[in-house]
């Protein structure tokens, strides 16, 4: 009886919780690129006072968090990079520097991004074999080394 009173209470919240995370991913979307992570530390700003006390350390506490375990993650096997992006994605909820550095780095990424695949519709099958055998090559190496600094 208890886990089915509980299924029923705990369905509605997070149903309401998934639509939050929707609606907040929806306007970030929205945002204009290199203005988006400002707009959110605005738009976070105004609605720090309607917050209770719990929202204003989780978030910056889990950013610190996930940030350190994705730098250290780059280092040892495992998903660094996102976990360096997420946990300066929740900074940037609460920093305005952090918010101007994920603007910025937003642009840049785009920018970088754009070149890669305007190379890669131009570029030989020949040159576009040899990036994805390096790439290969270098995730074996680094599987390799990785395993080398784990296994006793």
């Amino acid at each position: 009886m208890r886990e089915y009173l509980v299924g029923r209470v705990t369905e509605p919240i997070i149903e309401i919780m998934w639509s939050l995370v929707k609606k907040k991913w929806r306007e970030f979307k929205e945002g204009r690129p290199g203005h988006r992570f400002q707009e959110r530390y605005e738009r976070n700003r105004s609605d720090r006072g309607s917050r209770a006390w719990f929202g204003h350390y989780v978030k910056p506490i889990g950013g610190f968090i996930l940030l350190a375990a994705g730098v250290a993650f780059c280092i040892l096997p495992g998903p660094g990079l996102p976990l360096v992006f997420i946990g300066a994605g929740l900074l940037a909820e609460q920093f305005r520097a952090v918010a101007q550095v994920m603007d910025w780095t937003e642009v840049k990424v785009r920018k970088l991004l754009r070149w890669v695949i305007g190379w890669w519709k131009h570029a030989p099958k020949l040159e576009r074999f040899a990036v994805l055998f390096v790439a290969a090559c270098a995730l074996v190496g680094a599987g390799y080394g990785a395993y080398e600094l784990i296994a006793p």
